[in-house]
Parts: structure tokens; C-alpha cells; sequence
């Protein structure tokens, strides 16, 4: 994390990423693969669900397909690591334009809300000065977010290409995630 992040309250994120794992936990999170695994003839391996975009969208879509049962998925971006989406890169608002209390990627779940994640670190006090959200900071509580999650973003990574396979979707891929003019084979794409 960037300087944004300095001065945090370690200990209160640390027992916060407990709360989320007792969370979890108490949820059967996560639960058992339900869908029948796929593969090619030649034995390729097919993804039930390749999410493009490892931001806010892509992260919450990815968490509540896990929490469905939904495991063998990925989340491809073109970013390097913990700068995915626009906050830190070319948004130019100071400020997110929703109030503070919207629930955000959450899914349900009040230990991941952003009040949780700004208490936990920066404590109560701070949470009631609070007006609008810095997006640098809110980019801070989507990183938390991945890692507390164990979100698999795979960075560096660009789809060039989409193309019907069948009753497969292809995706042609470039980057320095991946050999160039790779091809990945999956049942469906979440664009985020």
C-alpha cells in the first residue's frame, strides 16, 4: 500500500481480518464447487466464468460467485498489482461521489462493508469526522478487500480477443502475465 496507508491501525485490521474469517467460516464459505468440471476433447481446461477486470466490479462479482458455489473462475486485468480500476490511476476526483455509508462490494457481509475496514483503521473518532470518501483511500480498503478474500486477480494480463468456440467463449491473451497470443477457453465472461 502507498502512504495513504501510513499511520493505520494494524492491530484493529488484524483483528477485523479475523472477524472476516470467523465470518466466512460461520457462512461454509467457501462452499463446495457445484458445477460439473468442464474440459476440451484434447483436455483443455475450460473456466465456468472469466471475470475481465479486477476492480470494484470484478472483485465483488468474483466474491459472490464463490459464495454461490461457483469456484473455478478467473479475474483477469491489465493493471499491475493494487492499482486495478480508475481510483489511482485516472479518476480525477478528489472524492467518491457516494456517501460513506453505502454498503459497497460487501455482499452481505458487514465485516467486509468500507465502515468496517475505516474503523478497524483509523477508529471510530475518524469514521465520524469522515465526509466523503478520498478515492486513494478507498483504493486502500479494495486491496484489503482482495487480500482479506484471497481474490485471484491475474495482473498484467490483457484479453485482445473474444470469440465463440462451440458453446465456449476463446479469449485470446497478451501481457506480462501471460505468452503472448495465449488462449484460454471458459462457459462465460463477466465484463467488469
Amino acid at each position: 500500500m502507498d502512504s495513504v496507508s501510513e499511520g493505520l491501525d494494524t492491530d484493529g485490521l488484524a483483528a477485523l481480518d479475523s472477524r472476516v474469517r470467523l465470518d466466512l467460516s460461520a457462512l461454509c464459505y467457501p462452499p463446495k464447487n457445484w458445477v460439473p468440471e468442464t474440459t476440451r476433447p484434447n483436455g483443455d481446461a475450460v473456466s465456468d466464468v472469466v471475470i475481465i477486470g479486477g476492480g470494484m466490479g470484478g472483485l465483488s462479482a468474483c466474491f459472490a460467485l464463490l459464495r454461490a458455489g461457483i469456484r473455478n473462475l478467473r479475474i483477469l486485468d491489465r493493471a499491475v498489482e493494487d492499482r486495478e480500476g480508475p481510483w489511482v490511476t485516472y479518476a480525477r476526483m478528489e472524492t467518491l461521489r457516494s456517501p460513506k455509508q453505502l454498503l459497497g462490494p460487501a455482499v452481505g457481509m458487514a465485516s467486509l462493508t468500507f465502515r468496517a475496514w475505516y474503523t478497524a483503521t483509523h477508529g471510530i473518532a475518524a469514521w465520524e469526522r469522515l465526509g466523503e470518501i478520498p478515492r486513494p483511500v478507498w483504493m486502500d480498503y479494495l486491496i484489503w478487500y482482495r487480500h482479506v478474500l484471497a481474490l485471484p486477480v491475474e495482473n498484467e494480463t490483457n484479453v485482445e480477443t473474444i470469440h465463440p468456440d462451440g458453446d465456449l467463449i476463446k479469449l485470446t491473451l497478451s501481457g506480462a502475465g501471460v505468452d503472448k497470443g495465449a488462449e484460454i477457453l471458459t462457459r462465460r465472461i463477466v465484463l467488469a
